[in-house]
């Protein structure tokens, strides 16, 4: 996943979630630039444990929802694990 990718991802769970940047930025306190930048791709999130939980909580999601590890197809239908 690329960083616009990961930016387009947050912006949607954050409009879902139904906060402005500027709200998202207060909760975990950073700026709104800084919110601004993930949401765009300039910049990618660099954020401890701690803050990465609080991202999730405030966005309504799982780790694995954030980072699109959760698609709408399973790996196993779309690569079968072969036996050899």
């Amino acid at each position: 996943m690329t960083d616009r990718e990961l930016g387009q991802r947050m912006q949607k769970l954050r409009e879902n979630a139904g906060l402005t940047q500027r709200k998202l930025a207060e909760r975990l306190g950073v700026t709104v630039q800084t919110v601004s930048n993930w949401e765009t791709g300039y910049r990618e999130p660099r954020m401890n444990p701690s803050q990465t939980l609080k991202l999730c909580q405030s966005l309504n999601c799982s780790l694995a929802q954030l980072a699109g590890a959760v698609a709408t197809r399973s790996l196993r239908e779309t690569a079968p694990c072969q036996d050899n």
